[in-house]
């Protein structure tokens, strides 16, 4: 299942126009493409009233099995 949320879209443009893309391809051999978490939770961090704890290591995971 992907989680086809498109609000990191910004930020993959942005690491595009920077000339990330070819680095992130040769490392880990993925597209830049907002499909992926990384976008997805940057932008909840930082949209997210108080998820700045998460720099402080405050935020909690958590699991339902």
């Amino acid at each position: 299942m992907i989680w086809q949320c498109q609000r990191g879209v910004q930020l993959v443009d942005e690491l595009k126009q920077q000339g990330a893309a070819d680095d992130v391809h040769a490392r880990t051999g993925l597209a830049l493409d907002p499909m992926f978490s990384a976008s997805k939770m940057s932008w909840l961090l930082d949209n997210t009233p108080g998820a700045d704890s998460a720099e402080q290591g405050e935020l909690v995971s958590w699991h339902r099995g």
